[in-house]
């Protein structure tokens, strides 16, 4: 059974007031909109590193273009920063579930917890939030799901049904939890994990040509719901670092994806 990670809350006096924006465009702070760093910084901090905070998470996010202006954190963001940190992080793939019941989405997501792993949800408006919010899942047990949130210490934030959780979640990621029993053999395999996926990433990166005549839009994640940056002039020349969907990333540490139906391997 997974433990329960370091809790941090993104409204603590420490760092409520510190800016998580995107420059120039925004006033946003980390106790507004950093839910989604502060969620994920508490993993890191528990079996990675004990030095990392939703300052240093928010930073990272920043500095890699997946803060959204005027909103939260894109989806995008989760499965970057773990795996920069080492750790192991997919989306659960379906439809919004938001105010259904027992979707795949949602199957997969409880199937994970009782494996021992974790989950960050991003929850509807309902009992976590007014808006959007995401929280960190960390056990499943006799019908209750345990749940460190990022803006509240209330009970029922705390521990509810799967029922309600389930009900108010709309999109899923899931961590596995790390298989070193202390934080120096979990820092040896990410450390592993990490070299790995750099080698692996270097490898499959490769050169593509924009076909599009008319221009090829870029945006901030892989799908055409996410922010337009700006367009790509036709036959200009691309590196694709990594794909997913049938969208490439051309950018090695920024959120810049474009759609490669309209490039050309070269």
């Amino acid at each position: 059974m997974a433990k329960q990670p370091k809790i941090y809350r993104q409204t603590d006096k420490r760092w409520a007031k510190k800016p998580y924006r995107v420059k120039g465009k925004e006033n946003s702070t980390i106790g507004g909109s950093g839910c989604g760093p502060t969620a994920a910084a508490m993993l890191v901090a528990t079996f990675v590193d004990s030095k990392e905070t939703p300052v240093t998470a928010c930073s990272w996010a920043m500095k890699h273009g997946y803060k959204a202006v005027g909103q939260g954190t894109y989806y995008t963001f989760f499965e970057a920063y773990f795996r920069a940190h080492g750790m192991k992080c997919q989306q659960v793939s379906g439809a919004n579930s938001y105010h259904k019941r027992n979707t795949s989405s949602d199957k997969e997501a409880l199937a994970a917890l009782k494996a021992g792993n974790y989950v960050i949800a991003c929850m509807g408006p309902g009992l976590w939030t007014k808006g959007g919010h995401f929280v960190l899942a960390y056990k499943y047990e006799n019908g209750k799901v345990y749940i460190n949130d990022p803006a509240s210490s209330a009970a029922a934030r705390a521990k509810n049904t799967w029922d309600k959780f389930q009900h108010e979640a709309k999109y899923y990621w899931i961590i596995d939890a790390p298989k070193g029993a202390t934080q120096k053999e979990t820092k040896k395999e990410t450390a592993a994990t990490k070299k790995v996926t750099k080698k692996a990433t270097k490898k499959k990166a490769y050169k593509a040509t924009v076909i599009a005549k008319a221009g090829l839009n870029v945006r901030t994640g892989p799908g055409t719901k996410y922010k337009r940056v700006k367009a790509l002039k036709y036959k200009i020349s691309v590196t694709v670092y990594e794909t997913k969907g049938g969208w490439g990333k051309i950018h090695k540490t920024k959120n810049r994806w474009v759609c490669l139906k309209y490039t050309k391997k070269k």
